[in-house]
């Protein structure tokens, strides 16, 4: 009888993971590629990284094809258009979507009752409680999500302008995002922010420079990274 297999993934705004499991729960095989949440990329782009994530978990498991006895993917909106494309790559009997909040609260948690906060590119908490009631809080994408990477760099990004055209504080994030962009002036760095293809990805890295500038002692980042953090 073939080894019976179960394929986890999870689709976030900077990347996507993959974890091939059998039915004791050991992990086979692990990949990682881009982002598949095609929220933020075509859905081109986005069935690549599927399709590259699933392709590394099986050669890490050293299986030369793979029949998934069940495929649950944590991604928001419903995957529909992203089946065919992971069809191509593993034959699977079973597939469904899960809220990403509750797919990171049944990996995390031994019970059934608690709490996850997701803090990656985006920010999602999800609970549940005795009686089986869930709540979801944030996971609005760009509108919001946050203590995000994607909000921390918003943020950091903002205060930068304001430290410039003299609405906030100096903060050392202005020169640091001048010197990043090659710029002058950091008017001058809007093209190439909005014209970025991938800017949720790209733009989310500056989450590093907040925290690096908050830990340097800078008091605007300090202050992003304190209403971040609640």
């Amino acid at each position: 009888m073939p080894e019976r297999l179960v394929i986890g993934m999870d689709v976030g705004g900077t990347k996507t993971r993959a974890a091939l499991v059998d039915e004791v729960g050991r992990v086979l095989g692990q990949g990682v590629a881009g982002t598949g949440n095609y929220n933020f990329v075509p859905i081109d782009a986005a069935a690549r990284s599927f399709q590259q994530a699933i392709e590394a978990a099986r050669k890490m498991a050293g299986l030369k094809s793979l029949q998934v006895e069940h495929l649950v993917i944590g991604i928001e909106p419903q995957p529909d258009p992203l089946y065919p494309h992971i069809k191509k790559v593993v034959k699977y009997r079973g597939i469904e979507r899960r809220p990403e909040g509750e797919c990171s609260m049944v990996g995390g948690l031994v019970e059934k009752v608690g709490l996850s906060l997701i803090a990656g590119t985006g920010s999602v908490g999800f609970g549940r409680n005795k009686k089986g009631r869930t709540h979801v809080t944030s996971c609005w994408g760009t509108i919001g999500d946050e203590g995000s990477a994607w909000w921390l760099a918003n943020q950091g990004v903002n205060a930068a302008f304001w430290a410039e055209d003299g609405r906030g504080p100096k903060t050392v994030l202005l020169g640091r995002l001048q010197r990043h962009f090659k710029v002058k002036t950091l008017r001058d760095a809007c093209t190439p922010i909005y014209t970025d293809p991938n800017v949720r990805r790209t733009f989310s890295q500056f989450s590093r420079m907040v925290m690096d500038a908050a830990q340097e002692g800078d008091r605007t980042s300090i202050d992003i990274v304190k209403r971040g953090a609640a």
